[in-house]
């Protein structure tokens, strides 16, 4: 890596030179900087905006797993058949399903060798687990917080490489060429020179830059991603990269602000249900909708195995059916819902409490909650249905390179899953992204970057209009208008989030998501002048809300194609049909819907966002099935 300071917009302003520029320090971020570091594309940085901001440092779920391709016992097995299970919703594609699946032992095995605690036995064989009702055993734990340990051994090997972490840089726009075929650059953000106008950006001229951004944080209000989490997809959709499957998310029972996800024992250990009013009033709300309690027990305790919500699982005796009561006592009724071990429920008479079964099922998941903050005494968990993993993202090859050459998404930026995963395929897809993204830099785009002066043409146009947009941030901060004229930059985010919360949480309405498109339009268009900014810091949440916006603007445009193309409830959510049927005799006409046809099946969906018409060009075409050869 070279840096070299050029004069640019009345500043000077440091440029580095690099093959390989990372983006993100999640699982996917650092393992592709270790492959290629060890297949000798050295000449590389990783770029990360916080020293915590990672989902797989931070999330915890008592079933986080690896899934990979089964090899334990006697348990049949291929590449093909595990792609079949990637693919078998028949919503994304199959080349992509082929590669994770074929890649996800050797992937593996590079992040057990690690030194992480995977169990095996006295063989030397690594123990798996089925889930989802699948015969092979394909699920790989080492306990709850199994992202987490791989982050930690993935990140002393980053260190022992001594490969350049840069913290504190916040990728603002991302260049390309005068085609927009290609990217050769960004432009980051320093936090620690925002003050001054010659520290305040730094630019990197680089090959190849990876995107391991992760998932759209932020953009529900509504959801499992940690707080400092934001991702980058609008910026690669303003650069022009094309998105796939926006529409499909993972959708489930979280902790509120914990970054947890409760399911495995969380639900087997049988807690007890209360919501509370504004009165603090509190009751077992789910008894009303089950006349025996037993056969509301019997869901909870299934709801451990099958904690993701399904569209397909939804009746009466579904255990989706309980996500979508926690939704209606949230956002209908108004209340707060809590899954309280501290008591057993009405009826269910046990001389344990729901903690101490907790305890006796799953240590490690009892453990996170002591180590949250609770105690046997005070273990009642604030919970609502949230989105927790993004199925979509950017369109990628089997290489994982996007439409844009030499820009590689990876892990949850890039869309490789459709309506339905696995549990443990996002971690596995990390892993192989990575690998198979290093393994084509490598041995396609070792070259140096452009030289300085060329590449200060090529983005002075793009670095010119980032500098005139903070200079109108700076205008209005130096304003020093009244709290009455706008609100805070720091409810921006909020107000995004609940936008989409209100129209296309679990729940989707066509008319309400139309609504708040042209409300998101509207934001973006008057970003620099309807929110209040308090100090130069701010500047940081003005550009992520921006990324957010032409994201809520690309997402919400999806959302309403799709119900325009005529699709059903499916996967994470439920679309309202009037021809359909209510999933509980005591829920509201609004809730009535019906499940997925053939309508749009074998079919994926592709974006790209305009930037100066602030829309979107959508098209429908087959998925590409899974090779045979």
């Amino acid at each position: 890596m070279v840096s070299d300071s050029i004069f640019i917009e009345g500043s000077l302003t440091k440029v580095y030179s690099l093959n390989t520029v990372i983006v993100g320090g999640g699982l996917a971020g650092l393992n592709a900087a270790l492959h290629l570091y060890d297949r000798g594309q050295t000449d590389l940085a990783i770029l990360i905006d916080g020293e915590a901001g990672s989902t797989s440092q931070i999330a915890r779920s008592d079933q986080q797993s690896y899934y990979k391709l089964a090899s334990f016992g006697n348990d049949a097995d291929s590449p093909y058949r595990m792609a079949r299970s990637l693919q078998s919703a028949n919503t994304n594609d199959g080349d992509l399903a082929l590669v994770e699946a074929a890649l996800s032992s050797q992937c593996f095995y590079h992040v057990a060798e690690l030194g992480l605690a995977f169990p095996q036995n006295e063989y030397g064989e690594y123990i798996g687990q089925g889930t989802g009702g699948e015969n092979a055993r394909r699920s790989f734990s080492c306990g709850p917080d199994t992202a987490g340990q791989m982050h930690a051994a993935l990140l002393r090997e980053v260190k022992k490489r001594q490969i350049p972490v840069l913290y504190g840089y916040q990728v603002v726009k991302l260049f390309t060429d005068e085609k927009r075929c290609k990217v050769v650059g960004l432009l980051a953000l320093c936090y620690d020179g925002i003050r001054e106008r010659h520290q305040r950006y730094q630019l990197f001229n680089c090959t190849n830059i990876v995107l391991a951004t992760g998932g759209p944080g932020g953009l529900f209000y509504s959801e499992g991603y940690p707080a400092a989490h934001t991702g980058c997809l609008g910026l690669a959709l303003e650069a022009g990269a094309r998105a796939i499957n926006l529409t499909e998310f993972q959708y489930g029972i979280c902790a509120v602000g914990l970054s947890l996800t409760m399911n495995g024992a969380y639900q087997t250990a049988l807690p007890r249900y209360i919501s509370v009013d504004e009165d603090g009033k509190a009751r077992e709300f789910l008894l009303s909708y089950f006349k025996d309690p037993a056969a509301l027990y019997r869901l909870i305790q299934r709801k451990g195995e099958q904690w993701a919500f399904d569209a397909k699982k939804v009746r009466e005796d579904g255990t989706s059916l309980l996500d979508l009561l926690l939704y209606h006592e949230i956002t209908m009724k108004k209340r707060r819902v809590y899954m309280d071990y501290r008591i057993n429920p009405t009826g269910y008479e046990n001389e344990q409490t729901p903690a101490q079964r907790l305890q006796a099922a799953s240590p490690f998941a009892y453990q996170t909650l002591l180590e949250k903050g609770f105690t046997d005494d005070t273990m009642i968990v604030e919970v609502h249905p949230a989105i927790a993993q993004h199925n979509g993202g950017l369109s990628v090859n089997y290489f994982w390179e996007s439409n844009l050459s030499h820009l590689f998404p990876i892990g949850e930026a890039a869309g490789t899953h459709g309506s339905f995963t696995p549990m443990g395929a996002s971690i596995n897809a990390s892993q192989v992204s990575g690998y198979r993204a290093a393994q084509y830099i490598v041995k396609q785009y070792s070259e140096a970057p452009m030289e300085i002066d060329a590449f200060v043409e090529c983005i002075r146009e793009g670095y010119h209009e980032r500098i005139e947009m903070t200079e109108d941030f700076i205008r209005h901060l130096q304003r020093k208008i009244g709290e009455e004229e706008a609100i805070s930059i720091r409810s921006v985010r909020q107000e995004i989030g609940k936008r989409m919360d209100k129209a296309c949480g679990l729940f989707r309405d066509a008319s309400r998501i139309e609504h708040e498109l042209q409300n998101a339009k509207l934001s973006l268009q008057n970003l620099a002048t309807f929110f209040l900014p308090h100090a130069m810091l701010d500047l940081t949440l003005f550009f992520k809300n921006y990324d957010l916006l032409i994201c809520q603007i690309a997402f919400l445009s999806a959302m309403l194609d799709y119900d325009r193309a005529g699709g059903k409830s499916r996967g994470s959510y439920l679309l309202y049909d009037a021809q359909g049927s209510l999933p509980h005799p005591k829920l509201e006409e609004m809730f009535r819907f019906a499940v997925a046809d053939s309508t749009l099946a074998g079919q994926v969906q592709e974006l790209w966002y305009d930037a100066k018409q602030l829309g979107c060009t959508i098209q429908w075409r087959p998925v590409r099935p899974i090779p045979k050869s």
